[in-house]
């Protein structure tokens, strides 16, 4: 117990490191990431899941902009800002500024919906959902963290791989950094000697079995490495990107997007895609799963959406005018209707910033475009009831000013939430696509 109590105090003792620049931060979390693509020159685009343990609480930087929630529905968008997040309200905008001291390079919602982190190289803060609090937390000895459960996070520091609670001592569960499958019984990993192989074993990294099928234990096109994306709801497959190559400017037009069997490491290669977090969504039901599908960094670089079911290895393309690109899905809460985003293809000067937003069945089938305003939209997200979605608004004359807005899903124009700038240097991906850290709660805890 006085081990892991040492170990506590390492975790969350350290005073914070000065501020690095965004360029520092992005090249030194990319390396960071290496053991899970196992990837040399890895692409900027580096989302790592931040960490909530044992800190010390402070009011919110702007106590009279909270509101109170008395709707049933009430989903909540953290951004990121230069000196720490904005939490807006999808009814009633703007709930908190939090003023951080530093620019987040991700964020993520715990599960039960109460704390957004918001992790910085050496430094990392827990802000609670309607903005009145929000604890510091050391990462100088962290490599990576993931929600494993309502409040409990993974975290692989230099000290081993802990269990944590946001007020408890940390129980070490093993020594190998991967992802936990849905049902808690298995870790993901890729290998560090075999970089293109995923090995799944036991949460403690015990009784491992390589799913690679070729000679040496590799995947499919993977000579430079794998990115694990995740696992299939029912922990039957695992989702991953293969890389050819090593050269990051070849994977920012696209890399393979495979599944892989844990049963039998048989793989299944779905398609060609971009590394955006929100370019796979998984149906409600956990059934299906929603990619883009098309090579080029470029928007208006011909891309498909496709649904596939692994069950019986089939991949259909979401019906699409073959004048049009499609890409940001989001699934309605019933999984009844898809919102995404459409601009024309071809390549015409200026199109990629004039995304339309477009609902329709997961078919394709009895499409709605949003037409009352023709400026572009992003990354569309669906409230809770259904009844309206969230997209944000990048305009061409000023791309780094960022504008939420909410519309009914039945139509009509958007109703302005919030707008902010942005510095340019902490948007995020290519061309039009360039958004901040941000990350969408849809309901109350």
């Amino acid at each position: 117990m006085d081990e892991l109590r040492r170990a506590a105090d390492l975790l969350v003792a350290d005073p914070p490191a000065p501020a690095a620049s965004l360029e520092d931060l992005t090249r030194r979390n990319a390396r960071r990431r290496n053991r899970r693509r196992a990837f040399g020159g890895a692409v900027a685009l580096v989302v790592l899941i931040a960490v909530s343990v044992v800190a010390v609480s402070r009011p919110s930087t702007d106590e009279a902009s909270v509101v109170t929630e008395a709707k049933v529905s009430s989903g909540r968008l953290a951004i990121a800002t230069a000196n720490g997040v904005t939490l807006i309200d999808e009814h009633d905008g703007v709930v908190a500024e939090v003023a951080l001291g530093f620019p987040p390079i991700s964020l993520s919602w715990s599960p039960n919906g109460r704390w957004v982190a918001a992790l910085a190289e050496g430094r990392a803060e827990i802000v609670a959902r309607d903005g009145k609090e929000h604890r510091a937390v050391s990462t100088l000895r962290l490599e990576s963290v993931q929600w494993v459960g309502p409040e409990t996070l993974l975290v692989d520091s230099a000290l081993g791989v802990f269990e944590l609670e946001p007020a408890g001592v940390p129980s070490e569960v093993g020594s190998i950094d991967g992802l936990r499958s849905p049902d808690g019984k298995r870790l993901a990993w890729t290998d560090d000697k075999v970089g293109s192989s995923i090995v799944v074993g036991e949460p403690d990294g015990s009784n491992p079995v390589r799913l690679g099928q070729l000679p040496g234990g590799q995947l499919p096109e993977a000579s430079g490495g794998v990115m694990l994306r995740g696992w299939s709801p029912d922990a039957r497959w695992i989702i991953y990107l293969a890389y050819a190559t090593t050269s990051a400017s070849l994977a920012q037009d696209g890399v393979p997007l495979y599944a892989v069997r844990v049963a039998d490491g048989f793989a299944f290669r779905m398609g060609v895609t971009l590394d955006y977090d929100d370019w796979i969504q998984w149906s409600p039901d956990g059934e299906t799963m929603l990619f883009v599908d098309g090579e080029g960094r470029f928007l208006t670089q011909r891309k498909v959406l496709r649904a596939c079911d692994l069950d019986v290895l089939q991949c259909t393309e979401v019906e699409t005018p073959p004048e049009a690109s499609s890409f940001d899905p989001a699934w309605s809460p019933d999984g009844s209707r898809i919102a995404f985003v459409q601009v024309g293809a071809g390549g015409v000067p200026g199109e990629e910033f004039h995304g339309e937003l477009v609902t329709a069945d997961p078919s394709g089938a009895n499409r709605h475009t949003f037409r009352e305003d023709p400026r572009g939209v992003l990354h569309p997200m669906w409230t809770a009831d259904g009844a309206a979605l969230l997209a944000l608004r990048i305009v061409e004359s000023d791309p780094a000013r960022v504008t939420v807005e909410r519309f009914s899903s039945q139509g009509g124009p958007g109703r302005e939430l919030a707008s902010f700038t942005i510095p340019g240097s902490m948007l995020k991906g290519y061309s039009a696509h360039m958004t901040p850290p941000m990350a969408w709660s849809a309901s109350s805890p």
